[in-house]
């Protein structure tokens, strides 16, 4: 991420998406399994469970936000979290309103 957030800099871009990732992670989804009703007639059941599924990030840079993600998942119930960093947060308005800084590594 700081590579290719060095590297949107450098370019002098200052908004965008910077790059679009996936990995497979466990994450809590819904299935459905067949149980048997009382008079024995078989119906499906919706369960939670865990399993391994795809999950997207979208890393982003916005003027007033800083770097910032979005994560989302490719199976029901297709969660997703947006995360800003509250540090790359108060770089970007220290920087908006010209305040000097200087970012710990």
């Amino acid at each position: 991420m700081h590579e290719h957030l060095a590297a949107f800099e450098a370019a002098g871009r200052r908004e965008g998406v910077l790059f679009i990732g996936r990995a497979q992670e466990k994450n809590t989804v819904f299935r459905t399994e067949k149980r048997r009703a009382a008079d024995g007639r078989a119906c499906p059941w919706i369960v939670r469970t865990t399993s391994v599924v795809n999950q997207f990030y979208v890393y982003c840079v916005d003027e007033d936000f800083g770097a910032f993600f979005l994560k989302f998942s490719s199976y029901f119930p297709y969660g997703a979290r947006l995360l800003v960093n509250g540090h790359h947060y108060a770089q970007a308005q220290a920087a908006r309103a010209r305040i000097g800084f200087r970012p710990l590594v």
